[in-house]
């Protein structure tokens, strides 16, 4: 299972070893877009020093960005899928093992991304109202997927982080559903 920016991890690694390490896949709430194209950073510094694309880079490390309460809640976006107690919890123990934002300073890696490379049974999974999806190109994602074996399930009334908030069950019935296609009854 592939979450936001995981999913779009998730489909590379699908793309890149296929049926040979995954049985299945689930892409939820991908933030792949077709349309996107992430601009690579510049090969050079201003002094003419090579700082990416090489083995003899001489990469700065991205700066660390503390991560906030604000910050560990964005993905809770409709009003009433999570109280405000849970919230709390939740951003308190967020910030307890991620006190730093992960570094996405190299998205241009995703621009190979080619749904129809993907030859893993592959379940599309989205909230109805995930404001961090394209419906469109959810839907190009799941159309242009190189299997048969595909799956896409919209979950009403829910979100970004659908399988931490209230209807947390339906997200589990649904990949579990997906999961166990081929179990016999």
């Amino acid at each position: 299972v592939g979450w936001s920016q995981g999913a779009l991890v998730a489909q590379m690694y699908a793309q890149m070893h296929g049926t040979s390490t995954l049985s299945d896949l689930v892409l939820f709430g991908s933030i792949y877009d077709p349309k996107i194209i992430y601009p690579r950073k510049p090969l050079y510094d201003p002094s003419g020093a090579l700082i990416s694309g090489g083995p003899n880079v001489k990469k700065p490390p991205p700066p660390e960005v503390r991560n906030t309460d604000i910050d560990s809640l964005e993905d809770f976006t409709l009003p009433g899928t999570i109280c405000d107690e849970a919230a709390l919890c939740y951003s308190k123990l967020a910030l307890a093992v991620d006190p730093v934002k992960g570094a996405w300073d190299e998205l241009h890696e995703f621009n190979i991304l080619n749904p129809a490379l993907v030859h893993v049974p592959t379940m599309v999974l989205v909230g109805a109202q995930d404001p961090y999806t394209s419906w469109d190109a959810q839907r190009e994602l799941f159309d242009r997927l190189g299997t048969e074996d595909k799956a896409m399930c919209v979950l009403p009334g829910c979100d970004h982080a659908a399988h931490i908030l209230k209807a947390r069950k339906m997200f589990v019935r649904a990949v579990a559903g997906f999961l166990l296609r081929k179990d016999e009854f």
